[in-house]
Protein backbone atom coordinates (compact mmCIF):
# COMPACT_ATOMS: atom_id res chain seq x y z
CA UNK A 1 0.00 0.00 0.00
CA UNK A 2 1.28 3.47 -0.82
CA UNK A 3 1.14 6.48 1.47
CA UNK A 4 -1.68 8.22 -0.45
CA UNK A 5 -3.92 5.17 0.04
CA UNK A 6 -3.59 4.95 3.85
CA UNK A 7 -6.52 7.12 5.01
CA UNK A 8 -9.03 5.77 2.49
CA UNK A 9 -7.92 2.15 2.95
CA UNK A 10 -8.08 2.61 6.71
CA UNK A 11 -11.73 3.66 6.46
CA UNK A 12 -12.97 1.09 3.91
CA UNK A 13 -10.49 -1.69 4.68
CA UNK A 14 -9.13 -1.57 1.11
CA UNK A 15 -8.30 0.92 -1.67
CA UNK A 16 -11.44 1.01 -3.85
CA UNK A 17 -11.72 1.17 -7.62
CA UNK A 18 -14.49 3.74 -6.92
CA UNK A 19 -17.00 1.78 -9.03
CA UNK A 20 -20.30 3.69 -9.24
CA UNK A 21 -18.78 6.65 -7.38
CA UNK A 22 -20.19 10.04 -8.35
CA UNK A 23 -17.68 12.74 -9.26
CA UNK A 24 -19.19 15.68 -7.41
CA UNK A 25 -16.44 18.13 -8.40
CA UNK A 26 -13.56 18.31 -10.84
CA UNK A 27 -10.79 20.90 -11.10
CA UNK A 28 -7.98 20.97 -13.66
CA UNK A 29 -5.53 23.87 -13.35
CA UNK A 30 -1.82 24.66 -12.99
CA UNK A 31 -0.62 21.10 -13.64
CA UNK A 32 -2.93 19.63 -11.03
CA UNK A 33 -6.21 17.76 -11.07
CA UNK A 34 -8.56 17.43 -8.12
CA UNK A 35 -11.53 15.07 -7.94
CA UNK A 36 -14.13 14.76 -5.21
CA UNK A 37 -15.84 11.39 -5.40
CA UNK A 38 -18.88 10.33 -3.39
CA UNK A 39 -18.25 6.61 -2.94
CA UNK A 40 -20.28 3.96 -1.15
CA UNK A 41 -19.43 0.36 -0.34
CA UNK A 42 -22.92 -1.12 -0.28
CA UNK A 43 -21.74 -4.43 1.22
CA UNK A 44 -20.20 -2.72 4.27
CA UNK A 45 -22.69 0.18 4.29
CA UNK A 46 -19.80 2.68 4.36
CA UNK A 47 -19.94 5.97 2.48
CA UNK A 48 -17.44 8.81 2.19
CA UNK A 49 -16.67 11.90 0.15
CA UNK A 50 -13.07 11.47 -0.96
CA UNK A 51 -10.84 14.18 -2.41
CA UNK A 52 -8.03 12.92 -4.61
CA UNK A 53 -5.42 15.45 -5.72
CA UNK A 54 -2.91 14.80 -8.48
CA UNK A 55 0.05 17.20 -8.71
CA UNK A 56 2.55 17.57 -11.53
CA UNK A 57 0.16 16.30 -14.19
CA UNK A 58 1.20 15.69 -17.78
CA UNK A 59 -0.12 13.91 -20.87
CA UNK A 60 -3.67 14.77 -19.79
CA UNK A 61 -6.27 13.20 -22.05
CA UNK A 62 -9.63 13.61 -20.35
CA UNK A 63 -13.10 14.00 -21.81
CA UNK A 64 -15.31 16.90 -20.78
CA UNK A 65 -16.59 16.87 -17.23
CA UNK A 66 -20.34 16.42 -16.87
CA UNK A 67 -21.73 17.18 -13.38
CA UNK A 68 -23.45 13.78 -13.22
CA UNK A 69 -20.20 11.87 -14.03
CA UNK A 70 -19.99 8.35 -12.57
CA UNK A 71 -16.82 6.26 -12.25
CA UNK A 72 -16.59 2.66 -13.46
CA UNK A 73 -12.92 2.29 -12.44
CA UNK A 74 -10.22 4.67 -11.20
CA UNK A 75 -6.82 2.99 -11.39
CA UNK A 76 -3.45 4.40 -10.38
CA UNK A 77 -0.29 2.56 -11.44
CA UNK A 78 2.76 3.75 -9.55
CA UNK A 79 6.34 3.86 -10.76
CA UNK A 80 8.69 6.79 -11.34
CA UNK A 81 5.42 8.61 -12.08
CA UNK A 82 1.82 7.64 -11.44
CA UNK A 83 -0.29 6.64 -14.46
CA UNK A 84 -3.95 7.41 -13.78
CA UNK A 85 -6.80 5.91 -15.80
CA UNK A 86 -10.40 6.96 -15.24
CA UNK A 87 -12.93 4.68 -16.92
CA UNK A 88 -16.41 6.21 -16.82
CA UNK A 89 -19.85 4.72 -16.49
CA UNK A 90 -20.93 8.17 -17.64
CA UNK A 91 -19.13 11.46 -18.17
CA UNK A 92 -15.52 12.24 -17.30
CA UNK A 93 -12.98 9.66 -18.44
CA UNK A 94 -9.48 9.31 -19.82
CA UNK A 95 -5.93 9.20 -18.52
CA UNK A 96 -2.94 11.25 -17.39
CA UNK A 97 0.40 11.02 -15.62
CA UNK A 98 1.31 12.78 -12.38
CA UNK A 99 4.18 13.08 -9.93
CA UNK A 100 2.24 13.07 -6.64
CA UNK A 101 -1.11 11.75 -5.41
CA UNK A 102 -2.93 12.67 -2.20
CA UNK A 103 -6.25 11.19 -1.08
CA UNK A 104 -8.21 12.35 1.95
CA UNK A 105 -11.66 11.69 3.32
CA UNK A 106 -13.55 14.97 3.37
CA UNK A 107 -16.78 13.68 4.89
CA UNK A 108 -18.23 10.38 6.07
Amino acid sequence: MTEYQAEVAGFFGYWPAFCDGHIVSYENSDNSIKLKIDYMDSDKLLRALIEISFQGTSDVRLSDYIPESVVDTLSILSGSQHWVTLEPCYGLGGSFKCKHVQAVIVKT
